[in-house]
Formats: C-alpha cells, sequence, structure tokens
C-alpha cells in the first residue's frame, strides 16, 4: 500500500487489518477500556464500502452484551444494525470474526496491555510501499487480484507495460486494451 497524508491506505492485507480492528475492539469493549486509550478505533475506515464504514462506526460506539454465545446474534439485534448488512459480505465476514474472537476470548482478561505494548509487541506486520517497488495502484490490484504468485510471463507483461507507458500514453491505452 502507501501512506497518504499521514494515512495507511493499504491494498493488501485488508483482512488482516479487518481482524486486527476487530480484536482490539472487542478486548477494549471486553476490558471496559476507557474511551481515550480507544480513541483510535474510530481512525479504522473503509474508503469504497460505505456500508462496512457505517458498520464499524457503529460498533465502536456501542457498548455490547458479552453474555451471548454468539456476540453476533446481540449485535444483529440492535436498532442501529440495518437489515441490509446482513447479505453485505464484508459485514457477515466481520460478524464471522467476532464470533470466533469471542468464543476464544470470552473468559480471558488482562489482555488489553499486551496487545497494545510496546516493548515486545504480540502481532507485527511487514509494510512494503508500492512507490518502493516502482508499481502502481493499478498495476498492483490488476496484476495479483488472483491471490497467486506472479508468473514469469507476467512479470514481462508488467515490465512491457511500464515501457510503453513511458512512450505513450496512447498506445498504453490500447495495449491495455
Amino acid at each position: 500500500g502507501n501512506v497518504e497524508e499521514g494515512k495507511l491506505i493499504p491494498l493488501d492485507g485488508q483482512q488482516r487489518l479487518t481482524t486486527l480492528f476487530l480484536l482490539h475492539w472487542y478486548i477494549a469493549k471486553h476490558e471496559n477500556i476507557n474511551d481515550v486509550e480507544q480513541e483510535f478505533l474510530k481512525k479504522f475506515t473503509y474508503k469504497t464500502r460505505f456500508s462496512s464504514q457505517h458498520f464499524c462506526d457503529s460498533l465502536v460506539k456501542c457498548k455490547p452484551d458479552f453474555s451471548y454465545d454468539k456476540l453476533s446474534d446481540w449485535i444483529i439485534d440492535q436498532n442501529w444494525f440495518m437489515y441490509s448488512w446482513e447479505k453485505d459480505p464484508t459485514i457477515h465476514s466481520m460478524l464471522v470474526m467476532l464470533d470466533k474472537i469471542h468464543s476464544i476470548f470470552k473468559n480471558e482478561g488482562h489482555l488489553w496491555g499486551k496487545l497494545t505494548a510496546i516493548e515486545n509487541p504480540p502481532i507485527s506486520f511487514y509494510f512494503l510501499a508500492l512507490e518502493d517497488m516502482g508499481l502502481t495502484d493499478s498495476l498492483y490490484i490488476k496484476m495479483n487480484s488472483r491471490g497467486k504468485p506472479l508468473t514469469e510471463f507476467e512479470h514481462f507483461k508488467a515490465d512491457f507495460e511500464k515501457l510503453i507507458e513511458g512512450e505513450s500514453k496512447e498506445l498504453n491505452d490500447e495495449f491495455v486494451k
């Protein structure tokens, strides 16, 4: 991805980042962490998926009832939960993940300090800026949309497309088409 104006704009790893958001949300709410410490959760958003953005905003504002076996049952029953969200694959996946997180951590405590530790954090990831690879957003999305390793021919096409783009925008558009 890229960092723009201090914001991470991921092109890959959306599911991992969403899972991290949900894990932080769950533990913060489960352990009644003060609002100031969990303020950063309000910054997690989806630029192109407004229903997911609205769902996350609503989730951050709520105070869940952890006595339910399936946390998703409680969430779906809330007046802020829109019926159409049940058909949204991103929100559905988030509900499934929240149920899994709940089944694992409902009887655990004192996790917030461990999760947010600066020294020896339990979770870390590598960030690779597309700019550092010499790739554009559109090229990366086009080439890696299947989630499989690129073939030699796909590497050749990417290099060839960059070469053509350097010569003529019109020719590049024709080639891409």
